[in-house]
Order: structure tokens, then sequence, then C-alpha cells
């Protein structure tokens, strides 16, 4: 497996997981960073359960939280945020520096600035889509669209 896909992870898990605190966002990272090493349905659902138990998550929401992993790591890369590895580094520099993940540096990157928080890249506007086609005309009729009948 490429370093690509596990950036790919944590990636998509950055955007999964982005409404938690800032520290529970940060476990969610490592979790996946360490954890996830497929995407098979039972892989996941077993890190997400993991990760919700730590952060006290409903049995609904972890439900939807499946869902939106899924569809995350479905995503194309131009669709999803930066690699959150520095942010994840800068938090836990020593859990990075044993890390057996090999990350590649990247070009855009989260970063951390003191009293500021986490600092993102602006994201490229998503394309529009194209206007869905125009009806087509109804077929001829002959004059009349509709026959009234006397019913009486």
């Amino acid at each position: 497996m490429s370093d690509d896909m596990y950036a790919k992870r944590r990636r998509a898990a950055f955007l999964t997981f982005s409404d938690l605190s800032h520290g529970g966002l940060i476990d969610a990272l490592w979790e996946i960073d360490e954890s996830l090493n497929s995407e098979r349905v039972l892989d996941v659902i077993r890190v997400v359960d993991k990760i919700a138990k730590a952060q006290q998550i409903s049995l609904h929401d972890t439900k939807l939280l499946y869902a939106a992993l899924f569809a995350a790591l479905k995503k194309h890369d131009d669709e999803l945020p930066p690699d959150p590895w520095p942010m994840m580094a800068a938090e836990r520099p020593d859990r990075a520096r044993s890390s057996k993940r090999a990350v590649k540096p990247v070009a855009q990157s989260l970063r951390v600035e003191p009293g500021v928080g986490v600092v993102m890249p602006p994201m490229p506007p998503a394309p529009l889509a194209s206007p869905p086609p125009l009806p087509s005309p109804p077929p001829p009729s002959g004059g009349q669209m509709w026959e009234f009948v006397d019913i009486a």
C-alpha cells in the first residue's frame, strides 16, 4: 500500500471527525492513522466504534459517522482537505517520531499557530454542476391538448 493511501485516510478522517473538539479530533486522527489498515467495512466499523466509544458518541451519530467516513474515503483528492499530519505531529511530537507511517511532505498542509489554532489553506471552489437538460416538448396533439367529456 502506498503512503498516499494513509494520507488519504487521514484527510477523510479529518473531514469526517472535524466537528469533534480539538483534542477529540486529534485522538480520532491518530486512531485512524494507527488502526485503519484497510477500507473494508468491518475494519472501518471497528475503528469508528472505538473512536465513538472514546468520545461518548451516540449510536445514532456513530452510524452517521460510518456513512460519512465511507463517503469521504471515496472522494477524489481535490475534494478532501490537506493532510492533517503536520497538525497531528505538532500536537503529539513523541507519537509522530515513533510512528511507523512514512509521511511525504506536502505542498499544502495544515499548520498550527500559537494563539490561533489550526490554519487551513483555502480549498479550491467546487466545480459548478451543469444545469439539468430542458424537458422535451410534448408531442403534437392535433390542436387541443385536452378533450372535455360530459359525464352526466
